[in-house]
């Protein structure tokens, strides 16, 4: 993975943008910022290039999600209320791990046999 930094968004444009931020470019093909808070990381994952609507591949969400927070942390990504909605127009994807909150281990839970499935 080819990681580079680059400048982080305007902060008059970008309010809502909380905490500690840092941004990069991965691959050339995706813009990751980072987001931290004494609550939570946020990461926010988008096309390198404006106007780009492809979807982003789970796996490249994954692999961004273990450099950037590691491999031994849980990341959730959020499905709000459709009135709750925004960014319909961009493929920007947003995780987020939460300091206090822990997530249940789905493969315990549904007893995935990580062979069978694929996974490593």
């Amino acid at each position: 993975m080819k990681i580079r930094a680059v400048n982080n968004p305007n902060p008059i444009t970008h309010q809502h943008i909380k905490g500690e931020i840092k941004s990069w470019y991965v691959d050339d093909k995706y813009m990751v910022i980072y987001s931290k808070t004494d609550k939570y990381i946020h990461i926010r994952i988008g096309h390198a290039v404006c106007g780009d609507k492809h979807d982003i591949p789970y796996m490249d969400i994954q692999r961004i999600k273990d450099e950037f927070l590691g491999e031994d942390k849980v990341a959730i990504q959020i499905f709000p209320k459709k009135k709750d909605f925004i960014g319909k127009d961009s493929p920007m994807y947003h995780i987020w791990h939460w300091k206090d909150i822990e997530v249940p281990n789905l493969a315990e839970i549904h007893n995935y046999d990580k062979e069978l499935i694929g996974y490593e």
